[in-house]
């Protein structure tokens, strides 16, 4: 492990960069030195540095020794004494068109590209490992509408912590391309842009895998989308904790569920707020939609319930394209006796509902030894012919013309202390079921 220094204004790049007073003056410099897992970069709280031509910063490390650019205080001695900082600052000029940032561990550094240029450019992250990208902003000046920030093409996680994201016009995106992406804490970068779409998927097939959370995307518009599905890609999406713009009227996903063609896709929000409208639960699936609902209610239930649409290509009998809950969850303390759990559902139907239309699924520890579970559902059996559910508890059921009330059950005997996880599976197409979460224990 060797440590480098960058500082603009007193360093050159013919330096050794093994000190302030030999730093070096570019990260150009430091990529030809920086290249041993473990290497440490020392970025001084002063640097500044332009960029005329495309940059490739590709020296990353491994995933369990990357190498670190850290942004600090050249004052605090070689090495630093002080926590990292901030306020190192890369700008690229109008004739940039390709910046590519490795992977390893970023600290405190600002990349403002293509101020009042025209061009397209396109800042990639695309190291094979993991990265962390720690305190930084990325900027897109340039007004070509092709410009983006990219994500993917290598097998790393690109995680973000607390770093910040302008775009320049309403065309401009992050795209995200058969990635691992983490975005954990920071802000939309005021006086950009609101875009049309803030993510997509370029290549069809493509599989995303998104954490986005504790993110304040409050700087945007009213109206635009958070993801599009034009390119069909599997993506397994989660977008929780945000801030969103007061009034957002926008949508979870471009089009909506009518438009999936694979069956990979689930792309979930939680725990957002636009200031009026607080979005607990918003799951956008092949099979349908799922939203919280406060209109429809079990009595003495939850105080709101998860309203399950499903859509056309949610096939009856066809078990593989039900619409289903996320996992809810029961601690079972009592082992060795029968258990019954329970879910209480509604829908507006003057045929009751059957086992082939709506089911839970459970999945509880049945070995008495060592911890292995079973899964039991009431589902209808292959061949046999679709039963009634059992009659359920009352409803707040509103305007409903035909209020269905059904209790979805399983019986088994756990083998062991700990907590089951059940699914709702809702399979009717083109439908409406009302899932109250508070599983019933008996």
């Amino acid at each position: 492990m060797t440590d480098y220094y960058l500082k603009s204004g007193v360093g050159l790049d013919t330096n050794s960069g093994l000190s302030w007073a030999l730093a070096k003056a570019t990260l150009n410099g430091i990529a030809a030195v920086a290249t041993a897992p473990g290497d440490r970069v020392f970025i001084s709280h002063l640097h500044a540095e332009n960029i005329n031509t495309n940059q490739n910063y590709g020296s990353a490390g491994n995933d369990n020794n990357p190498i670190k650019y850290l942004c600090v205080n050249d004052t605090t001695g070689e090495p630093p004494t002080q926590a990292p900082t901030g306020g190192a600052v890369v700008q690229g000029g109008p004739a940039v068109n390709s910046v590519v940032i490795g992977g390893g561990h970023w600290y405190g550094i600002t990349f403002e590209l293509a101020p009042g240029g025209v061009n397209n450019i396109n800042v990639i992250f695309n190291a094979a490992v993991n990265s962390r990208y720690e305190s930084c902003n990325f900027k897109l000046n340039a007004t070509g509408n092709s410009s983006k920030f990219s994500f993917g093409n290598g097998n790393g996680r690109k995680h973000f912590v607390n770093c910040g994201f302008r775009l320049a016009t309403a065309a401009q995106a992050l795209q995200l391309t058969s990635t691992d992406f983490h975005w954990q804490g920071g802000s939309i970068i005021a006086g950009g842009a609101t875009p049309t779409v803030l993510f997509f998927s370029p290549t069809a097939g493509s599989g995303n895998r998104c954490l986005i959370e504790n993110v304040d995307f409050s700087a945007l518009g009213v109206g635009f989308t958070f993801f599009a599905v034009v390119q069909q890609a599997q993506w397994s999406t989660i977008v929780r904790n945000c801030r969103l713009p007061a009034g957002w009227t926008g949508s979870l996903m471009q089009g909506g569920t009518p438009n999936f063609t694979i069956v990979g896709i689930r792309v979930c929000m939680y725990n957002c707020w636009n200031s009026t409208e607080r979005y607990k639960v918003w799951i956008e699936d092949f099979a349908g939609t799922i939203r919280d609902d406060a209109t429809i209610t079990r009595v003495g239930g939850n105080p709101y319930t998860l309203k399950l649409t499903s859509n056309a290509k949610n096939l009856n009998g066809q078990p593989t394209t039900a619409l289903r809950t996320d996992e809810l969850v029961r601690k079972i303390t009592t082992i060795g006796n029968p258990v019954t759990i329970s879910a209480h559902v509604c829908s507006d139907t003057a045929t009751p509902i059957d086992n082939s239309q709506a089911w839970i699924e459970v999945s509880y520890l049945s070995a008495a030894g060592h911890p292995l579970g079973t899964l039991v559902s009431d589902s209808a059996a292959l061949l046999m012919t679709p039963a009634a559910q059992d009659a359920g508890d009352a409803w707040n059921t509103g305007a409903m013309a035909n209020p269905d009330r059904r209790k979805l059950s399983v019986t088994f005997i756990p083998q062991r202390v700990g907590y089951v996880h059940a699914k709702v599976h809702w399979n009717k197409p083109s439908s409406v079921l009302y899932v109250d979460e508070m599983l019933e224990l008996s």
